[in-house]
This record gives structure tokens, sequence and C-alpha cells, in this order.
């Protein structure tokens, strides 16, 4: 998942008022994980997807971009939601598969040709979160404050 900046970069116009870019996108790739890992806090996943989400996510910043990256595998359907359909997946699986009811109570089930057949294997999906949005609207807050700053800097070393 990719966070493209040169765009945004060319709105301020740095190379024109003299402000170096290194800087600036180093600060950004902090401030984007620490950006990610607040707003998958507010979400409303369980405690441990909350961990397990925030403890796997790094930020590599490129030459025009930032990327976030996960390990883990639940990463991409929590953060861009899943389409209700079959759960082909479990068909691999060997043992019997836990299943929690709405009332809390364990069931096990085994995951047949037959079951997937009648229906009973669906994932009832679920819309895809704003974690990314949240980012990119502090990122653009986030670079209005560094470029004023810049700007400030550059003006008083050239008043002198």
């Amino acid at each position: 998942m990719k966070i493209y900046l040169k765009p945004l970069l060319k709105d301020f116009q740095l190379e024109q008022l003299g402000i170096d870019e290194e800087p600036i996108l180093k600060g950004l790739s902090k401030k984007a994980l620490k950006s990610l890992k607040s707003a998958i806090l507010e979400e409303n996943f369980s405690r441990s997807a909350k961990k397990a989400l925030t403890s796997n996510v790094v930020i590599k910043q490129g030459p025009s971009s930032i990327t976030i990256e996960s390990n883990h595998p639940a990463f991409n359907p929590l953060i861009r939601g899943r389409r209700k359909g079959p759960m082909e997946w479990l068909k691999k699986a060997v043992k019997a598969i836990p299943v929690i009811t709405p009332t809390g109570e364990v069931v096990f089930r085994k995951a047949t040709a037959r079951s997937f057949q009648n229906g009973k294997w669906v994932h009832p999906g679920h819309p895809k979160t704003h974690v990314i949005d949240y980012v990119r609207d502090d990122l653009l807050s986030y670079l209005e404050t560094q470029v004023k700053k810049q700007l400030k800097k550059t003006i008083r070393v050239r008043g002198k």
C-alpha cells in the first residue's frame, strides 16, 4: 500500500522556495507510522487485532512515496475491507475449525465439500476502514506545518 507524496510536494513548490525535500520526507515517514498506529488503535478492532496490526507495520521511504508494509495476513483485508463470499481458504483446514457464536459459545465445525455446497462457509464481509484516509490527511497537515517552518528558516538565513 503506497501513499505517493511527489504530487503533494509539487503543490508546495519546495525546489523553487529553496527548501530541501529530504528532511521533510524523513519527518513524513515518522509521522506516517505514528499516525497509522494511532488510527488503527481508534478503529473498532479487537484488542489482539490492534496489537498484531500495529506491531507488524513498517514504513519505507522511497524517492517520491511512502510505502506502508505489513507482514500480517489480515492487514489488507481489515484495512481495505472484504466482500461477502465463500471462505475458500478453509478447504485446506485439516482440523475442526473453532467458531464463536454471537452468544460467546465456541462450536467446532469441519469445512467439507458438502458444507461449501450448502453455503455454510460464507464470509459476511465488512466495509473498508478509513485508516489510510486519516493518515493521508494527517500527513497533509504535517506537510503544511513543516513547509512553513522551513520557509521561515530559509527567509531568516537569506535575510542575514
